[in-house]
């Protein structure tokens, strides 16, 4: 048999765990509650990390080149945007110059659309008109009497001119001829024997005797040629030459008597026309179309003229930002090729830590904002401190270790810290 004591001991018992049984109940149905996430404890992960200048770049041609200038030296500190080496840029430059001057007429030709066409242009339009007015006005009237006299002498002088050759040469021409040369002969003979008295002299070519001989004998061949045409007389090519001369005088002249043709006054009527078409286009100006084409042509030009221009800044290389130069080896004459660093460029007036050998196991226990205790190899009597800045989202596998890389910001840089220099990093190893 229980006793009292037992029993009312068990009672509490079996209530107790009732009570705790319905806590348990409520909580669980209730909603979920959120987990605190722990602050970060001081860790005890160590790494080596290397000193970096704040920012660091390396630099490279966009284009390819022999280099012409080199302007500056390793360690020389130089601004923001100073030019540090230039390649050969003679053809380049004169492709600006080209460009230049194809947008200034490209804006010309636009700017002479947009303003109209000039009084000049309309006066010699409205000239143009009235010279082919007066034109069509001439040849509707017909021909005048002094161009058919005009027309009648000349018809008269070739048929004289062939009668004559048909005839053959005179005595009397022959007889004058034959004296002419006879006298240019003497005069040959007169200027001979003044040369041949300054023959020996050295510059005896260049002397006024020499001339006087030369153009004595010019003379004589002439009057000799003369002589035997007329002997010879007319040839039977020259005769029919002088008749087809003669033909298409007579037929001018019944040309000029009968008046304009159809076909004449219709092209005299078509050159009018036309005339004063161009007169109307000129008045009118440009069309809108044309003004359009005006506009294109000049943003196309400009667009030439920018491309050659960022080709002339491309063959120079300038500071992105106020730094230091770090290493670079080449001379002027070398050639660069696109896209290949050949300067570093750093901002030495501060110094980071990086790190890259953290494990996944590690990382874990490094969070942003986390304080490290940093000490330098090459001063070993020196502590500094530093804040986790940066933890880079993803990792890289070396040796088959997962590893990552992190940044650090130091609170009071050494000066005598240099690039390059290896560090011991305790994270967690300051104060917070």
């Amino acid at each position: 048999m229980i006793s009292k004591r037992f029993g009312g001991v068990l009672l509490l018992l079996i209530v107790g765990a009732l009570l705790v049984g319905c806590g348990m109940a409520s909580v669980s149905a209730g909603s979920p509650q959120a987990t605190p996430t722990p602050r970060p404890a001081i860790s005890d992960v160590t790494a080596q990390a290397y000193v970096f200048p704040l920012r660091q770049v390396d630099l490279a041609f966009k284009r390819g080149g022999r280099l012409a200038q080199v302007l500056v030296q390793e360690g020389e500190a130089v601004a923001a945007g100073q030019p540090l080496l230039r390649l050969e840029d003679a053809d380049l430059r004169a492709s600006v110059a080209g460009a230049g001057a194809a947008l200034a007429r490209a804006q010309a030709q636009l700017a002479g659309a947009l303003a109209g066409p000039m009084a000049a242009q309309v006066a010699q339009a409205e000239a143009g008109v009235a010279r082919a007015a007066a034109e069509l006005a001439q040849v509707k009237a017909g021909s005048t009497r002094e161009q058919i006299a005009v027309a009648q002498a000349r018809v008269s002088t070739l048929q004289a001119q062939l009668a004559n050759a048909l005839a053959g040469t005179r005595p009397e021409s022959i007889a004058a001829s034959a004296a002419t040369l006879a006298q240019a002969e003497a005069a040959v003979r007169v200027a001979q024997a003044q040369y041949d008295k300054v023959a020996g002299s050295p510059d005896a070519g260049a002397s006024p005797q020499a001339l006087e001989l030369q153009q004595a004998t010019q003379k004589l061949d002439a009057a000799r040629a003369n002589h035997e045409a007329l002997v010879r007389g007319p040839t039977a090519g020259e005769i029919n030459v002088l008749r087809a001369q003669l033909a298409e005088g007579q037929a001018a002249l019944e040309q000029t008597k009968a008046g304009p043709t159809p076909a004449q006054v219709a092209e005299a009527e078509a050159t009018l026309a036309e005339a004063q078409a161009s007169l109307a286009q000129v008045k009118a100006g440009a069309t809108p179309e044309e003004v359009a084409a005006d506009r294109a042509a000049v943003a196309e030009a400009q667009a030439t003229l920018d491309q050659a221009r960022a080709a002339l800044d491309d063959a120079e290389l300038r500071a992105p930002f106020a730094g230091t130069i770090g290493a670079m080896k080449l001379e002027a004459g070398q050639y660069v090729a696109p896209g290949t660093p050949i300067l570093a460029l750093a901002d030495l007036s501060g110094w980071k830590l990086e790190t890259d050998n953290l494990t996944e196991t590690e990382v874990v226990r490094v969070s942003e904002g986390q304080v490290v205790r940093v000490g330098v190899d090459a001063l070993p009597d020196v502590t500094l401190q530093g804040t986790v800045t940066r933890i880079k989202p993803r990792s890289d596998t070396k040796a088959g270790d997962v590893t990552y890389t992190v940044e650090i910001a130091l609170s009071q840089p050494d000066p005598r810290l240099r690039w390059g220099m290896t560090t011991s990093v305790q994270f967690g190893g300051g104060e917070e």
